[in-house]
């Protein structure tokens, strides 16, 4: 029994603890699956496996039928599966009193919460109610939000350094993190830090009470209090670079859902709501608003599921898994051209590199510049002896130029050394479109996309950097919010739009 004046929202929150545990592959480790299939056997708790030795007894969590939980690579976080919703029993309830039936029957199947954006970058707001900066430590307060980029192409989640040394994280001695992978290249080991529980704030549970949809009252009750969301976090202090966030997360949070994850980009150029000079939230469960999903079962075989509707709106389209990294990947075609794409919520932008480039036919303005250039050296004449000083100038005036247009992008490259990527001339952008695998039409994702054309390190997943190697893309954000939804589903090595 619990304490009298309990609300829907606290009781839900407080089941979701015993639910069945999936536990986050380590923050700080490679992600290295076995060959088992997830298409083939089933992801229960029993069957994930991962070919690192265990460096650290697994939880001994237990659901209260039994169940166990999943084992973990090294240090790993703990997010509590959700179950089948279920009608609430309100027949010969005491109001001052609510029974907690810990059943997996009464825990919520789904919860949608906030996607931010910092710049172009999709984030997830976690609040973690045990940490404080220095300041709140002067203060005896506790309690920070912190904010991280959510990356399908990132097999390695990650906090940043001067986060960990804020927060006074506790090191995990006995797990160091192991070298990992993310679309900006390989990355070395590191310390791995314990941030501990994690609440979802403006968090919304998505329950179907006799397939009848929450009230507008209902929902503000659920959305005044933070919902328990992972317990254990712990993440690697690796040297990745995401500004303005706290870190990445990356392949092994989106595997903790049986379900899925859900993006729903919204509007483009939304800005904050103002009323007499305050800001008033958005409503994330409109589709226009941006916000991200998580489907903590795989109950699509029910066609009266939430997430059964939501796939019944969408296309599917096949993963494949790149070997060892285990990074998603699928055949798109860019203007008719089928290459491997890298499926990358990380990367603000869709890069290629040279030989999908040429296979494509498409010309960047690095091309039209070279084009122009020769040109008006063909022109023949007199030179001026200082034209080599002078047309070095020019060069880097254009080079500037260009950069402050978007034309050119200067990013890190896996060697330390900057890597300059060409955006796709005005007459060129291409058409991409995804395969189906279903025989019949492919989705169109739009035309006349501008794209990038360079060796970003991303790309060595697919063994696409160096002038011999085959066609690569790196599909990124710029790309994937033409179609206003993506529900991501690792586990069935399928991706829906």
């Amino acid at each position: 029994m619990v304490s009298k004046n309990i609300t829907r929202r606290q009781r839900l929150s407080q089941t979701f603890y015993y639910m069945t545990s999936c536990v986050l592959v380590s923050m700080s480790s490679t992600l290295i699956l076995s060959s088992v299939s997830p298409a083939s056997q089933p992801w229960n708790c029993n069957s994930f496996q991962a070919v690192e030795a265990f460096t650290s007894p697994p939880h001994n969590h237990r659901h209260p039928f039994g169940q166990s939980s999943f084992a973990t690579t090294t240090a790993g976080a703990r997010t509590h599966l959700f179950s089948s919703p279920t009608t609430e029993d309100t027949s010969e309830t005491n109001p001052e009193e609510l029974h907690v039936d810990h059943s997996p029957t009464d825990c919520p199947t789904v919860v949608r919460a906030p996607l931010k954006f910092i710049g172009p970058y999709p984030c997830l707001a976690l609040r973690f109610p045990n940490l404080a900066t220095e300041s709140q430590r002067s203060r005896n307060i506790t309690g920070i939000s912190l904010d991280f980029v959510m990356d399908t192409a990132a097999n390695v989640n990650t906090v940043q350094s001067q986060v960990a040394q804020e927060l006074l994280l506790p090191k995990q001695e006995d797990s160091p993190a192991l070298p990992g992978v993310s679309s900006s290249g390989p990355m070395d080991g590191g310390d791995t830090y314990v941030l501990g529980d994690s609440q979802l704030e403006q968090a919304a549970i998505m329950v179907l009470d006799n397939l009848r949809e929450q009230t507008e009252e209902e929902r503000k009750q659920q959305q005044q209090e933070p919902f328990e969301f992972m317990q254990n976090l712990t993440a690697a202090a690796l040297p990745v670079v995401n500004p303005g966030s706290a870190g990445l997360l990356g392949l092994a949070f989106f595997y903790c859902f049986e379900g899925g994850v859900e993006f729903r980009w919204g509007s483009t150029q939304q800005q904050p709501q103002l009323v007499d000079g305050m800001i008033v939230p958005t409503d994330f469960r409109d589709d226009s608003s941006p916000s991200v999903t998580f489907y903590g079962e795989d109950d699509s075989s029910n066609s009266d599921s939430l997430l059964q509707r939501a796939l019944s709106d969408l296309v599917r389209v096949p993963i494949e898994t790149i070997p060892v990294t285990q990074l998603p990947s699928l055949k798109i075609k860019v203007n008719g051209v089928e290459v491997m794409a890298l499926l990358d919520t990380g990367s603000p932008v869709t890069v290629l590199n040279q030989g999908a480039a040429q296979a494509a036919g498409i010309q960047t303005t690095q091309d039209t510049a070279k084009a122009a250039a020769a040109q008006t050296n063909s022109a023949g004449g007199w030179k001026n002896p200082f034209s080599s000083v002078v047309d070095k100038f020019k060069e880097a005036q254009a080079t500037a130029e260009a950069a402050a247009k978007g034309e050119i992008l200067m990013i890190g490259g896996s060697d330390g050394k900057p890597v300059t990527l060409y955006r796709s001339a005005s007459d060129h952008h291409p058409s991409i479109s995804v395969a189906t695998g279903l025989g019949g039409d492919d989705l169109s994702f739009g035309s006349d996309l501008p794209v990038y054309v360079g060796d970003i390190p991303g790309l060595a997943a697919l063994n696409g950097i160096g002038v011999d190697s085959p066609p690569a893309v790196v599909l990124g954000l710029d790309v994937l919010r033409k179609r206003p939804r993506m529900l991501f589903r690792p586990r069935e090595n399928e991706v829906y739009f």
